[in-house]
């Protein structure tokens, strides 16, 4: 059984490398990597760095909200005029350490089938996942597959 996907775990290697490179800017704002950035110092191509919203679906990192984002999807609001304006910034992360104390399985496991409120909110945040609750009272997991 695999925790975590291969995208996964290069999303989260590059977010420790910025962590590692960037201790101060981790601890008062969260770290991000631009998309050259990315491609350059880890050969991350998009759709990899994307993973990073699963990562926060698990609760391993949580992504600092903008004001100019949309708190639960983390859509830019207005991107076009911000665009023009450079004011677009990437995503930033910080990597919750308490969460790398549980093991990965059990913490999983639980996320999936019996997720608590915070992880209802952090798998709709990813609009990949959601969770809701079967006629026997269990949660059921629903993937949906972005486009």
């Amino acid at each position: 059984m695999f925790a975590l996907t291969n995208t996964e775990i290069a999303a989260f290697l590059a977010l420790s490398a910025k962590r590692a490179d960037f201790p101060l800017i981790h601890a008062n704002g969260g770290i991000f990597a631009p998309q050259r950035s990315r491609k350059r110092q880890f050969g991350l191509k998009d759709n990899t760095w994307r993973s990073a919203r699963e990562l926060h679906a698990f609760g391993l990192v949580d992504r600092v909200l903008d004001a100019n984002c949309d708190p639960t999807s983390g859509k830019i609001t207005d991107f076009g005029a911000r665009w023009k304006e450079h004011e677009v910034m990437p995503t930033s992360f910080n990597i919750v350490d308490v969460a790398l104390q549980d093991s990965a399985v059990p913490t999983i496991d639980q996320i999936l089938h019996r997720p608590t409120v915070n992880d209802w909110l952090r798998q709709e945040s990813t609009g990949r996942k959601s969770c809701s609750t079967n006629e026997n009272g269990s949660a059921a997991v629903h993937v949906i597959l972005a486009p």
